[in-house]
């Protein structure tokens, strides 16, 4: 957001305050429920900014899945990593 600070904007609040719901879900159904939440609130804001989340959604998807597949790739073997490193500490 490049908005000046501190003044309130309603769709990236409600983003904010719905991914603090993911977070603080205490089951995966919870997490499940409040992803969906999330992802409604995205789909409403891009729907008030005058496009089709339909259409904007699978032109990114076109454009860059090469791209996502590659970043979970490198987050999923970052986070093995500092698993792995955690295993050794504990063993210390």
């Amino acid at each position: 957001m490049t908005e000046k600070k501190l003044k309130y904007q309603f769709w990236p609040w409600l983003l904010h305050t719905q991914e603090i719901e993911v977070h603080q879900a205490q089951t995966d159904r919870e997490r499940a429920e409040e992803l969906c939440d999330l992802i409604s609130s995205a789909i409403q804001w891009i729907e008030d900014l005058g496009y089709s989340p339909d259409a904007i959604f699978a032109e990114r998807v076109d454009g860059k899945s090469e791209i996502f597949r590659a970043i979970v790739a490198k987050y999923r073997e970052k986070f093995r990593e500092v698993l792995e490193e955690l295993k050794i500490f504990e063993k210390e």
